[in-house]
């Protein structure tokens, strides 16, 4: 099935996860010495050409995936989907991200020669592909959930509908910490960067978050987190740069936060900003782009 962007905006220029998440496992090079490009950035539109690599077989075999097993299994006239807000990150950025990224893994290969335990989480990184391409991040606004044929058109045209009700324009996403998060049902777990864009009703991802919640429930599939009284969500937005077959066990993620303390990564963390204007709708292989409106 082609790849296409759907465009009748004017253009300005975690949770569980599905097997087109990045599972390669280098690490970017430091940011002592990061890799400067004479080029321009593609345009965004160039990377939704190339998102998910081809279906060579329609069974789940978890040994062609590091172990992982697909979220949602393949059943003809069903269509993944996945709503987020993708982030190339910069050289100067991926480099920030993989000296955090080889900080914890240097915690976790400390831990393992004076523990008692036979196997210990091995911490794959979402940085790079297997053949060591740099491969975008992200933050979800919805589970991946399944569409049937029919409901696509239908459930696009509610989330632009939706984005023109809510008039959320471009903002930056900011990082505050690095956490240990399982998906729901406890098969993976991820070392994430907590997200915000301001507390309350006046987040953008708040209240784009509400929106969508809408439109999936809409079309019987649940939604993400919830959102309190007070607008706020109940477990928080995140960028996973990491995953694990294995929980980490408590005195792990003690060595892995206390490294990441005293190595100053939190402030290289804090320095980090996303530029979210595009909210991305995957279905199947196509990927949607709705352009956030500026000066609604």
């Amino acid at each position: 099935m082609a790849s296409s962007s759907h465009q009748k905006r004017p253009s300005p220029g975690l949770v569980d996860y599905s097997d087109s998440d990045g599972d390669g496992d280098d690490v970017a090079p430091s940011p002592k010495d990061p890799v400067a490009s004479s080029l321009p950035p593609l345009p965004s539109k160039f990377h939704d050409l190339y998102t998910a690599a081809p279906r060579l077989a329609k069974a789940d075999d978890p040994a062609a995936h590091g172990g992982r097993h697909r979220a949602i299994p393949h059943v003809e006239g069903n269509w993944p989907t996945h709503i987020y807000f993708e982030w190339h990150l910069n050289s100067t950025e991926a480099a920030t991200v993989g000296h955090i990224l080889s900080v914890a893994r240097d915690a976790i290969a400390k831990h393992e020669r004076f523990s008692s335990q036979r196997e210990l989480p091995k911490l794959e990184s979402f940085l790079h592909s297997d053949l060591g391409t740099q491969l975008p991040l992200h933050i979800s606004m919805s589970r991946p959930i399944v569409l049937r044929t029919e409901q696509r058109d239908q459930f696009m045209a509610s989330l632009e509908k939706g984005l023109d009700r809510i008039g959320v324009e471009p903002f930056d996403a900011t990082f505050t910490s690095l956490e240990w998060v399982p998906n729901q049902d406890r098969t993976r777990w991820f070392w994430v960067m907590r997200a915000s864009s301001g507390r309350g009703k006046h987040s953008p991802l708040t209240n784009l978050l509400a929106m969508c919640n809408g439109v999936v429930r809409q079309h019987g599939q649940p939604g993400l987190y919830s959102v309190d009284s007070g607008g706020n969500t109940r477990d928080g937005f995140h960028v996973s740069v990491g995953w694990s077959l294995r929980e980490p066990t408590a005195g792990l993620r003690e060595e892995v936060a206390l490294a990441v303390e005293g190595g100053q990564e939190v402030d290289k963390l804090s320095a980090l900003t996303m530029r979210c204007e595009t909210l991305k709708v995957k279905i199947g292989n196509t990927v949607h782009a709705l352009e956030l409106k500026r000066g609604v």
